[in-house]
């Protein structure tokens, strides 16, 4: 239902659509503090597709349309009080498996 904008709805006790843009908007109020120059985040599917939502200033509904293969990374700045998204889903790393 979140592809529709119900972004209220959850399955039996998960998290629902607005529960999860409030964690990753606090993740990325604590990411954008922490005193390191390159940091690495991992993490599943979901939460990666609302994380560059967030990053990228777009609508909840937008997860749906963020693409990601397995493994694909992301590379993300921050300057000037502003996430810019270098790459994405870039997959080059795969040729050499």
């Amino acid at each position: 239902r979140w592809a529709e904008g119900d972004i209220s709805a959850h399955l039996n006790s998960g998290e629902s659509g607005a529960q999860l843009i409030r964690r990753m908007d606090q993740f990325l109020e604590e990411l954008v503090e922490l005193p390191h120059e390159n940091i690495l985040v991992c993490t599943h599917g979901r939460a990666l597709r609302c994380l560059v939502t967030r990053i990228q200033n777009l609508p909840p509904i937008a997860m749906e349309s963020v693409e990601h293969k397995n493994t694909g990374l992301y590379l993300v700045t921050w300057d000037d009080g502003q996430f810019t998204v270098q790459k994405e889903n870039d997959i080059a790393h795969l040729q050499y498996a």
